[in-house]
C-alpha cells in the first residue's frame, strides 16, 4: 500500500473492513441495531437519503430508533465492495446495499431499496471503523 489515491488495499485490510460491513448489517437485521454504533468513529458522519447524522451520539440515536421498530423484519445485503487506499491512510469503500423489508409478519419481505454506499474507513485503536457514510438510493419503493 503506497498511500496514493486509487491504490488497492491488502487482503487483511479488506477482510477487516468487510467484517465491519457484515457486522453492521447483521446487528441491524437481528434486533441489535444499537450495538452497531461501535462500528463508527466518535466523529463519524452518516447521510442516508440526504438525512445527516453528525457524531457517534447522533448515529447512535438513529440506531436506537431502528431498534425500537420491533415489528420490522429486514435484511441488508451488501455487495460489490470496492476498496481504495486514500492518501491520508483512510480507505474509501464503495458498495451496493439492497434492502429487503417487511413491517408486517403476515406479508413477505420485498426489496424496497437498492443504494450506492460510499464509506470512508479510518483505522482506530479498536480497528477499522466507519468515519463517513453516504447512502444514496438508486432504486426505491
Amino acid at each position: 500500500m503506497s498511500g496514493h489515491p486509487g491504490d488497492r488495499v491488502d487482503g487483511a485490510t479488506r477482510t477487516a473492513i468487510e467484517a465491519v460491513l457484515i457486522e453492521w448489517a447483521w446487528l441491524i437485521d437481528h434486533g441489535r441495531a444499537t450495538e452497531a454504533a461501535v462500528l463508527f468513529t466518535a466523529d463519524a458522519e452518516q447521510s442516508i437519503a440526504g438525512v445527516v447524522a453528525s457524531g457517534n451520539a447522533a448515529i447512535s440515536a438513529g440506531l436506537q430508533r431502528r431498534a425500537a421498530l420491533t415489528q420490522r423484519t429486514s435484511r441488508h445485503v451488501v455487495s460489490n465492495i470496492r476498496l481504495d487506499l486514500a492518501a491520508n491512510g483512510d480507505i474509501a469503500v464503495s458498495s451496493i446495499l439492497t434492502l429487503y423489508r417487511s413491517d408486517d409478519a403476515a406479508w413477505p419481505a420485498r426489496p424496497i431499496m437498492v443504494a450506492d454506499v460510499a464509506d470512508t474507513f479510518r483505522r482506530t485503536d479498536d480497528g477499522w471503523r466507519i468515519h463517513t457514510r453516504t447512502v444514496s438510493p438508486v432504486f426505491a419503493d
